[in-house]
């Protein structure tokens, strides 16, 4: 801290309570100092006993003549401070308050006792200064050292006569009860606070004696967090369970739509900040530690679920977005949450875009299967094909309704002079069909290709799968299989003679407005399906020709 300490501190001050630890010990009860010896301790008793009642009095010069009361006495005393000097300083301490903290001209260990007395008094501390103080007087903690403790001790005692302290563990538990009683004079302080303040002061104190958790603290912030934690876990667990409730009416919402779910994430949101609020210094001061606060990273963990199950069962990828962002923004400070955080929200991304670039390959699909004319000369009938079905004559098959098509061109003649070609459309469902008669071949040529998209597509993938499925499917003269055609052996008399053939021994071909299949090995097996009479012919020939480039046994390898 590079704040003077002589222009900040007015608030710090105390008010009203005079009485601090440092006034209760020994050496200021009788007015002695560090080097009065028993005789000098002896008189000042006496005295201080004729003023008032001789109780404390007795009691201090008791615990100064004894070795080690005398030690606890002096450890929370200013050792290596001059008598006088130690007198004036804590004197001032209720004029000056916290700025002790910065008299630069004492030892550590005087600071800090001098630092917990003033803690002790103050009052009405804003948050800011709250948290420089406590990492001030952490920072002081950590830098007593005990041999220098104990030269000063006992160079006060060789003077005083008094003999020299030589056991180090007993001088190490004294500062040990110290550091307890820094601990208790910080929290006395922060209880005196607002709840939001005190709150504030935690996590300032926190974020900045850390450095936002990236380095450890000092150990006296370790303990006051600690006992910040068992005091507050009660409020979070009560709350973390309100959360978890909230949370399981959000997934049942699901089902009524986004807008109820919508409004509870609201609510998760805002009782989650509260949460977060309170816990946030005990979050940090884990991963400062190198661990993760658990209560944390369970809320955490529930929040992400939510997300989960909302993207995964119902398809609100928004809303998944929302609660991911939530835990990415509140639980940043627990690693491990928050790279599954960050990982959630990069594949949350491309589900996004994977569904932004479905949708727009839909309006592709959409666009390229729609179509639509106006057929005839003097009354004309409306022909369309578009996602929503095939309109031909004010009826509507829809395109999940189909499942047979067939088309063809016959070229029309009147005593040899071509008159045109007739083009037919057939189009059948499990509840009927219908035929579309045209003469444009414009209109008939780009009516087949919307078709073909919308439908012919998804005849073929079934169609390979009825195959796969064990099916045997009939096309005119031709049977087949998965792995087989079934063919006919023409006969000059009578029907001709089924013949089984694998489909390395098959080729195919198109003569006269059909589709031939034949043996490879002998001319007079093969098999016929008319392009404009017989059902899927079209589906038929595009299956088989595609397997046998594809070089594949069975057709239904095809496509895969």
């Amino acid at each position: 801290m590079s704040t003077s300490p002589d222009t900040d501190w007015q608030d710090a001050r105390p008010r009203a309570i005079s009485m601090t630890s440092m006034h209760a010990n020994s050496f200021w009860v009788i007015g002695a100092t560090t080097r009065d010896d028993r005789r000098k301790i002896v008189e000042l008793e006496e005295a201080k006993s004729l003023e008032s009642a001789g109780d404390e009095a007795q009691k201090a010069r008791a615990a100064l003549t004894n070795p080690k009361g005398r030690l606890a006495q002096e450890v929370s005393w200013l050792p290596g401070v001059a008598p006088k000097k130690a007198s004036q300083a804590v004197a001032s301490i209720e004029k000056r308050g916290l700025a002790v903290a910065y008299d630069e001209g004492l030892p550590p260990l005087a600071r800090a006792n001098l630092t917990a007395a003033a803690f002790e008094l103050a009052q009405d501390v804003v948050p800011h200064q709250m948290a420089a103080f406590v990492i001030k007087l952490a920072e002081l903690v950590d830098a007593i050292d005990l041999a220098a403790t104990m030269l000063d001790i006992n160079e006060d005692r060789a003077v005083a006569g008094f003999p020299e302290v030589l056991d180090e563990a007993a001088v190490e538990a004294e500062l040990g009860d110290r550091r307890s009683a820094y601990k208790s004079a910080i929290k006395g302080a922060l209880d005196r606070m607002e709840s939001a303040h005190l709150i504030e002061s935690m996590l300032l104190m926190v974020r900045q004696a850390t450095d936002e958790g990236r380095r450890p603290a000092p150990a006296l912030i370790d303990d006051l967090v600690d006992t910040y934690a068992l005091e507050v876990e009660p409020i979070l667990s009560s709350r973390a369970e309100r959360i978890a409730l909230e949370i399981q009416n959000a997934i049942g919402f699901a089902p009524q739509g986004k807008a109820k779910v919508s409004v509870a994430i609201n609510t998760i949101e805002e009782m989650s900040r509260v949460w977060c609020t309170i816990a946030k210094p005990i979050q940090l001061s884990a991963k400062a530690r190198g661990t993760t606060d658990q209560s944390s990273f369970g809320l955490g963990a529930k929040i992400r679920s939510l997300g989960i199950t909302l993207n995964n069962d119902h398809n609100m990828i928004e809303l998944a977005e929302r609660t991911t962002a939530l835990v990415r923004e509140l639980f940043a400070d627990l690693p491990e949450l928050a790279e599954i955080a960050d990982l959630d929200a990069k594949k949350l991304l491309k589900l996004k875009q994977s569904a932004i670039d479905a949708t727009q390959r839909d309006d592709q699909w959409a666009s390229s299967i729609t179509f639509r004319s106006e057929v005839g000369i003097l009354f004309k009938d409306e022909l369309a094909i578009s996602p929503e079905g095939v309109q031909w004559k004010g009826r509507t098959y829809p395109l999940s309704w189909i499942t047979a098509v067939r088309w063809g061109g016959v070229r029309q003649s009147v005593n040899g002079i071509p008159t045109g070609t007739d083009y037919t459309i057939g189009i059948g469902t499990q509840i009927g069909s219908m035929v579309i008669q045209l003469k444009k071949e414009a209109t008939y040529t780009k009516f087949l290709d919307c078709l073909w998209r919308a439908v012919c597509v998804r005849l073929i993938v079934e169609m390979t799968q009825a195959l796969k499925a064990g099916k045997t499917l009939s096309f005119g003269s031709i049977e087949i299989s998965d792995t087989h055609a079934y063919l006919v052996r023409s006969k000059l008399f009578g029907s001709g003679d089924p013949v089984k053939l694998d489909w390395s021994h098959v080729h195919i071909w198109s003569d006269n407005g059909k589709v031939v299949m034949g043996s490879r090995n002998d001319k007079k097996v093969s098999g016929t399906a008319s392009y404009i009479d017989h059902w899927n012919a079209h589906i038929l020939e595009h299956v088989v020709r595609g397997a046998f480039k594809k070089g594949v046994g069975k057709l239904s390898d095809y496509l895969t």
